[in-house]
C-alpha cells in the first residue's frame, strides 16, 4: 500500500510537498486533478490523500465527498492558501465532511509532518500536535 497521494494542480507546490514527504520517508505519488486521484485510488490504495482545496474541475471538497461516497478508508488532508475567512470556512466544511485536518499555506513543515504521522499510521505520530494555524483542536477521521 502506498503511503500518500498528493493532489495539486500547482506544479511548484506539488514538487515542494512531494520532496518534503519523500525526505521524511514516505512513498508518494502526485497527480494534478481530482479525477486523476480517483482513477489512481481505484488501482492503488493509500493511507492518506493530501489535496489542494481549490482546483479546476473537481476541487478538493468534491474529491473528499467522492472518497467518502466510495467508502474508502483514507485520511484526507486539505491544503488551502485562501484568505483567513475562506480558510475558516474550508476548515469547517472539511471537518464536517470527515477530513483529517486542513493545513494553511504556507505550511510549517515540522508541524505538518507531526500531524501527518498520526494519520499515516506511523508510531509516534501525535494527534494533538498543533494545527498550522496554532490551534490544538483535535479533528481526525480515524485513528
Amino acid at each position: 500500500m502506498q503511503d500518500i497521494l498528493v493532489v495539486d494542480d500547482d506544479p511548484s507546490f506539488a514538487d515542494y510537498i512531494t520532496t518534503l514527504l519523500r525526505r521524511d520517508g514516505y512513498s508518494v505519488t502526485c497527480v494534478d486533478s481530482g479525477e486523476k486521484a480517483l482513477e489512481h485510488l481505484a488501482e492503488h490504495p493509500c493511507r492518506v490523500v493530501i489535496t489542494d482545496v481549490l482546483m479546476p474541475d473537481m476541487d478538493g471538497i468534491e474529491l473528499l465527498r467522492e472518497i467518502g461516497q466510495r467508502g474508502l478508508d483514507i485520511a484526507v488532508i486539505g491544503i488551502t492558501g485562501g484568505d483567513q475567512d475562506m480558510n475558516s470556512l474550508v476548515s469547517r466544511l472539511f471537518d464536517a465532511m470527515g477530513a483529517a485536518f486542513v493545513a494553511m499555506k504556507p505550511i510549517e513543515p515540522q508541524k505538518f509532518l507531526a500531524r501527518l504521522a498520526y494519520h499515516a499510521g506511523r508510531n509516534g505520530g501525535d494527534p494533538a500536535a498543533p494545527y498550522l494555524d496554532g490551534t490544538s483542536i483535535l479533528r481526525f477521521r480515524r485513528p
